[in-house]
């Protein structure tokens, strides 16, 4: 179809969108590449070059400290009493052998028996008072014992790859300045123009500007992530504890990378001046569109079913034509319906009272004729005020909704009229917070299932009581009737939590249930819910949960009401 909107969808994206983005994609795929794997690969060479000199030089440097070791292993291993002069000379040969290495840093021997600490360091790299921190710094921590192999650790406002060695006598160690060796002249580029990570101990660290810092990273993936390929490296090494990680930020990244990517760069501002084209021409036949049909469920909703979509575009699309047509001819039905269901609810209402009255009106007569027989008058005169208040309710009583403290007394008047006719087979409690007398409630509901206690839940020769619970819960009210009486049989439960009407084996429907869930599902729709338990020999127990209404909300419920329901609710309440 030329003018739907599938068709002029697919021609624009197929038609231009889509192939400028895949030319793009492929050519920057291809260039990135292979520029990356070339640039990478001459920093990874860069990197390793560097570090595995490092590794080179400590090993020569523990070859030569083998000789020191050999010329005073006397010195250093057996116990006696150690000459000031010796330890100096063997300090003096311990800074021969890390002058020889050619790197920056310090050499030391730590007394055992005085408990002092002689150093030797480049006198060119440091000066007097840092070299006293680091004393004091060694002095406090150099008992704590050897660690094997190189590491990195901080003394005091410096990091140092050490090495320390215990004898009978003696602590020897070394101290290479790491951040003097990484920012030395001649040194790799790589330290100083990208981003360096280092790991040592199971720690992180950064190196910048000459400085290594404590990094608060866990993990090498956290670093240098998998969508950062091609513009990291890393080196390792078992030798020593030390690996490093760098982000490269260099310019050279770019460099090898042909004219092609200029050429590509223009094709994807070219896309991006496409994708708004298209942007502009889905908003005009779609986006604008969808806006109308919004505009008109939101009517529907504030209840203004007079709205209609007219005057829209002729270029239209066909489906959003079929749409505004379908809605109009919606909206008209709804305004036809609306009328009709609230006259056929109230006439269910109507015919719910014909179907009770006539029941109640033969048993209070025969009630009142057995009454006259034994001479109570009194009670007769009891009896009839409470008919006369039972039938003014159920009679006139032609609203929605009324407040909770009405259909309670109409309540407790049904409850007095049974405890008349059946005196000591029932008891009442009724728990209610005051707050929510005022809330509104359909009538007849809460009587219904009281109704249905005293109706069913009677066992002869004992007295069974009624409990009805009323609260609120944040903007809802919960309402329980609850009985100890016979329960319901299994079957007849089963159908209730069905929402299904109940046939007994005469054929005849008990409808009351069923309806109480039907008004509800009509007046609130999914905010309601209704739940039955019973158990045979240990009563029933049934719980309401619908939203707590006062006086003016009650408007604004009528805007929810769902119309569609209102013409599937037949008449009756009790059973």
């Amino acid at each position: 179809m030329k003018n739907s909107i599938s068709s002029r969808l697919a021609g624009m994206v197929l038609g231009t969108f889509l192939p400028v983005n895949l030319l793009a994609i492929l050519v920057c795929s291809i260039i990135i590449n292979q520029s990356s794997r070339q640039v990478q690969e001459s920093f990874q060479r860069e990197l390793d070059t560097g570090m595995n000199q490092l590794v080179l030089d400590l090993d020569q440097l523990e070859e030569r400290f083998s000789g020191f070791l050999l010329n005073y292993m006397t010195e250093l291993t057996l116990e006696q009493g150690n000459n000031s002069l010796t330890t100096l000379e063997m300090l003096a040969e311990l800074h021969d052998v890390w002058e020889n290495s050619g790197r920056s840093g310090m050499v030391y021997l730590y007394d055992k028996e005085s408990g002092r600490l002689y150093l030797k360091y480049t006198p060119s790299a440091y000066g007097i008072m840092q070299i006293e921190e680091v004393k004091a710094a060694l002095q406090e921590s150099i008992a704590d014992g050897v660690v094997e192999g190189w590491r990195l650790a901080p003394i005091s406002q410096g990091w140092f790859f050490s090495r320390q060695f215990e004898y009978t006598n003696y602590y020897a160690g070394f101290l290479l300045d790491l951040e003097k060796y990484l920012s030395a002249p001649g040194a790799s580029q790589l330290w100083s123009r990208n981003q360096v990570y280092l790991q040592s101990g199971g720690d992180f660290f950064t190196f910048q500007h000459g400085r290594i810092r404590s990094c608060e990273a866990a993990s090498w993936e956290e670093l240098l992530p998998k969508w950062y390929w091609g513009r990291s490296v890393r080196w390792g090494a078992e030798e020593i504890d030390l690996e490093i990680g760098i982000r490269m930020v260099d310019d050279r990244f770019r460099v090898g990378i042909p004219v092609l990517y200029w050429v590509l760069l223009v094709v994807a501002v070219c896309s991006v001046f496409l994708a708004v084209g298209m942007w502009q021409g889905l908003k005009r036949r779609v986006v604008k569109a969808l806006g109308v049909m919004k505009r008109g469920m939101q009517e529907l909703e504030q209840e203004n079913l007079d709205y209609r979509i007219v005057n829209w575009d002729r270029r239209e699309t066909e489906e959003f034509v079929f749409l505004y047509n379908s809605f109009n001819h919606m909206a008209e039905e709804i305004g036809l319906s609306r009328e009709k269901d609230v006259k056929m609810y109230q006439a269910q209402l109507d015919n719910l009272r014909l179907q009770v009255n006539p029941h109640m009106l033969l048993n209070s007569f025969n009630m009142i004729y057995s009454l006259a027989q034994s001479r109570n008058f009194q009670c007769i005169q009891e009896y009839s005020l409470l008919l006369v208040e039972y039938f003014r309710y159920a009679l006139k009583e032609t609203d929605r909704f009324v407040p909770l403290k009405k259909e309670m007394d109409f309540v407790e008047n049904y409850v007095s009229i049974q405890k008349i006719r059946f005196p000591g087979a029932f008891t009442s409690v009724y728990r209610i917070d005051p707050e929510c007398m005022e809330a509104l409630v359909p009538p007849l509901l809460i009587e219904n299932f009281v109704e249905n206690a005293m109706k069913y839940a009677l066992i002869p020769g004992t007295a069974v009581e009624v409990l009805i619970n009323i609260r609120r819960e944040e903007g809802h009210l919960l309402i329980s009737v609850c009985d100890t009486g016979r329960g319901i049989k299994p079957e007849i439960l089963d159908c209730l939590q069905r929402g299904e009407v109940y046939r007994d084996k005469m054929g005849k429907e008990h409808i009351g249930v069923w309806n109480c869930r039907r008004r509800m599902e009509v007046f609130y729709g999914e905010e309601a819910s209704m739940k039955i338990t019973s158990s045979q020999g240990q009563g029933t127990q049934v719980w309401l949960d619908i939203p707590f209404l006062r006086g003016t909300e009650e408007a604004s419920l009528r805007q929810d009401f769902v119309a569609e329901k209102g013409s599937e609710e037949p008449g009756g309440m009790t059973g």
